[in-house]
């Protein structure tokens, strides 16, 4: 027992130097709330509440917060947000059989609507591409988020690929089922979650969005949420127009000229007028 131990045991001062002693032996504490440290079944928990558990490049975590335990001795433990609200998935969507060795998987296909590219770590989707001219267009990009030039280029996850070749022919398709790793604050989720939730061929505006987030004023906010979309199509924030029916903007080399041919491929699947004139 050390001597940081017995302060606490004792109802001592707990020094400013003892604090980095308080450690179990084969665990480790944090110490940036002591009290919560000193109760009989939370020593150890308070531990790396820096790291998300869904960071696609963090590998096979060993992260104890609370209740909630991530590795790969758990293969029940969800893996994103998504998972613990209970989101039915797509079977299969996912073959992690041979893609669990830490190098990036890069899948371009050339489709109606360009180029487009799904980006994948240990079988986990990371980031998809749309609106490129080129393959090599992609893998630059692909490179820049990755942080390195290491990629293999491979169909890695066939499924999605299809079900994204149907769509960009024109046939409606609904992503809301695929999994996607999650991350930024709670208001960034609630946003990401309600625009997975708009139907194939309708619109919303960035206003009607924010007062269904609760958050009746922050516009702008959820303007800003929708650009930095590591899933277009996916997440469809072709779908979030500005106030008055206007297009607003949209993240991709094309810009908003890509947003509109999304928005006039998804009516005209449906029957129905373009949100947006010509």
């Amino acid at each position: 027992t050390t001597l940081a131990h017995k302060s606490v045991a004792q109802g001592w001062p707990l020094q400013e130097h003892h604090k980095n002693m308080f450690v179990k032996r084969g665990e480790r504490t944090c110490f940036a709330h002591p009290p919560d440290c000193t109760g009989p079944n939370n020593r150890g928990q308070r531990v790396a509440l820096s790291i998300d558990p869904a960071s696609p490049f963090l590998h096979h975590a060993q992260i104890k917060h609370g209740q909630i335990k991530t590795g790969k001795n758990e293969p029940n433990r969800p893996r994103s947000l998504s998972d613990m609200n209970q989101i039915p998935r797509r079977k299969n969507m996912m073959d992690t059989t041979k893609t669990c060795d830490g190098i990036p998987r890069l899948c371009c296909f050339c489709t109606p609507l360009g180029w487009l590219g799904l980006l994948g770590l240990d079988g986990r989707l990371i980031s998809t591409f749309v609106g490129h001219a080129a393959q090599k267009s992609i893998v630059n990009a692909a490179m820049t988020l990755a942080r390195t030039t290491n990629i293999r280029m491979e169909n890695w996850t066939p499924p999605l690929r299809s079900d994204l070749e149907d769509y960009a022919a024109g046939k409606p398709v609904q992503f809301d089922a695929v999994d996607l790793s999650s991350s930024g604050t709670l208001f960034q989720r609630k946003i990401t979650e309600l625009t997975r939730k708009i139907p194939y061929g309708q619109t919303v505006s960035y206003g009607e969005l924010a007062r269904r987030a609760g958050h009746p004023r922050a516009a702008r906010a959820v303007g800003t949420v929708m650009s930095h979309n590591r899933f277009p199509i996916l997440i469809p924030c072709h779908r979030v127009l500005a106030a008055g029916g206007k297009l607003g903007g949209y993240t991709a080399p094309c810009g908003t000229e890509f947003k509109k041919r999304l928005l006039k491929l998804e009516s005209q699947a449906l029957g129905k007028p373009n949100p947006i004139d010509d």
